[in-house]
C-alpha cells in the first residue's frame, strides 16, 4: 500500500471499505487495524477472476460467471447495475485530439474524456503566447494563469453543465486548435502508466475506479468503482444522463512524436488537476527545454473554481502576483497537483520520470 492510498484510507477505511466483510478484510489485519504503508494487499479471489479473464477473455466479465456474481451482488444491495447493462457494454474507439507544441505532434484522449480537449487547447494557447517567455518568469506565470483561467472557465461554465459535453468538448477543441493542427492529422486520474520501447512505440494508459465504492461482490475479489456516485463526474446531477451514456472524465493519457523522431508517453492521476499537471510538464519539457525529470518535478499552480470563484492554488517556488484572483499557497509539493509519469525517447536514449508528489516508480526491461 502506497503512502497516498494510506492517507485516503485512513479517513475512509471504515466508512466506505467497512461495508462488506470481504472488502474490509482486504485492507485490515486480524485485529481490524488498517494495514500500514508498504504492506501487501492480499485478495485471494482476485487471482481466480484474473485467471478466468485470461482464459475466456472479456466475455467472462461482461457475459459469464463474473457478470452473474457482480450483478447479483449489486441487485441484492438495491443497486441499479444489471446483467443486461454489463452485456450491453462495448468499447468505443475514438479519434484522438491531435495538436502541436514546438517540434512535437501530440495526441490525447478523445471525449467522453474532456481532459484531452482541455489539455490540447491549453498547450495550443501556450505555443501561441509563450514561445519567447523566460521559463517561470513573471510573464510565463501570468500566461499560465491566463490560459488556465480561459480554458478551465469554459470547462466549469460550459462543459460541466451539459449532458452533451462530448460534442461540445470536440467542437471547442476544433475551434481553438484545428486550423493549425489539421495537416498534422494526416502525417505519420486514477492510475497512469506510460511505456515506450527503443523502436519508437509508446503507450499511455490512465485508469480510474474513482475513490472506490468499497463494494466487492462475493467470490470475485473485484472492487467496484464509485464513478456513478462521484460528484465531479456527474456535474449535471445524478442519473441526468440517458442509460448507456459515457461519463465525463478528466483523464488525458498523451503520446507524441517529434519531427526529429523522438517519442513521448505521458499521463497523470489527479482528478481536475490532471490536465494542468500535464500541461505544465509539457511546456517545461518543450518550451523551456528542461530534462524530463525536472519538467515534472517543478512546482505547479492550478486555477480552481472554489464555490464558483477562480482561485489559484500554488506550490512553493512560484512567484505570485497581484490581480483579481485569489491565491492559496501550500507549504510543499503536494499530491493535489497530480502525479505525472512519462517516458521520453530521443536520439536513441530512454528517459523516464515519476512525479515526486506521489509514490510512482520507473522501471526498465
Amino acid at each position: 500500500m502506497g503512502a497516498p492510498s494510506h492517507r485516503y484510507l485512513s479517513a475512509s477505511h471504515e466508512l466506505i471499505f467497512g461495508r462488506e466483510p470481504q472488502s474490509f478484510a482486504a485492507l485490515h489485519d486480524q485485529r481490524g487495524e488498517l494495514l500500514p504503508v508498504g504492506a501487501l494487499i492480499h485478495i485471494p479471489e482476485l487471482a481466480d477472476s484474473l485467471e478466468l479473464i485470461a482464459l475466456e477473455g472479456a466475455e467472462a466479465f461482461y457475459h459469464g460467471d463474473l457478470a452473474a456474481m457482480i450483478a447479483s451482488d449489486v441487485e441484492a444491495a438495491d443497486g441499479i447495475l444489471t446483467r443486461a447493462d454489463l452485456a450491453a457494454y462495448e468499447p468505443r474507439v475514438s479519434e484522438p485530439m491531435v495538436y502541436e507544441l514546438g517540434p512535437w505532434q501530440l495526441a490525447s484522449s478523445a471525449p467522453s474524456s474532456i481532459g484531452g480537449a482541455v489539455l490540447g487547447v491549453m498547450v495550443h494557447r501556450s505555443a501561441e503566447l509563450m514561445a519567447n517567455d523566460e521559463p517561470w518568469s513573471d510573464a510565463w506565470v501570468h500566461h499560465v494563469v491566463q490560459i488556465q483561467n480561459e480554458v478551465l472557465s469554459f470547462r466549469y461554465q460550459e462543459l460541466d453543465l451539459t449532458p452533451q459535453f462530448s460534442e461540445l468538448a470536440r467542437a471547442y477543441f476544433d475551434a481553438a486548435v484545428a486550423p493549425s493542427a489539421g495537416d498534422a492529422k494526416d502525417s505519420a486520474s486514477t492510475v497512469h502508466n506510460s511505456a515506450a520501447d527503443i523502436s519508437g512505440l509508446s503507450c499511455a494508459i490512465t485508469i480510474s475506479a474513482g475513490y472506490g465504492s468499497g463494494v466487492m461482490p462475493a467470490g470475485t475479489g473485484i472492487w467496484l468503482n464509485n464513478c456513478l456516485g462521484e460528484l465531479e463526474l456527474n456535474c449535471t446531477g445524478f442519473h441526468a444522463l440517458a442509460p448507456g451514456s459515457r461519463l465525463l472524465s478528466n483523464m488525458a493519457p498523451t503520446v507524441g512524436r517529434s519531427s526529429a523522431g523522438g517519442t513521448l508517453s505521458m499521463g497523470s492521476p489527479g482528478s481536475g488537476r490532471i490536465t494542468t499537471a500535464q500541461y505544465q510538464s509539457l511546456i517545461n519539457l518543450v518550451l523551456a527545454g528542461w530534462p524530463l525529470e525536472q519538467a515534472i518535478a517543478h512546482p505547479r499552480l492550478h486555477l480552481a473554481h472554489a464555490g464558483g470563484f477562480p482561485e489559484v492554488h500554488v506550490e512553493p517556488g512560484i512567484d505570485t502576483f497581484a490581480g483579481d484572483l485569489e491565491w492559496k499557497s501550500v507549504d510543499r509539493l503536494d499530491t493535489y497537483f497530480g502525479g505525472v509519469g512519462a517516458v521520453l525517447i530521443e536520439n536513441g536514449e530512454i528517459e523516464a520520470a515519476s512525479d515526486p508528489r506521489r509514490s510512482g516508480a520507473v522501471a526498465r526491461a
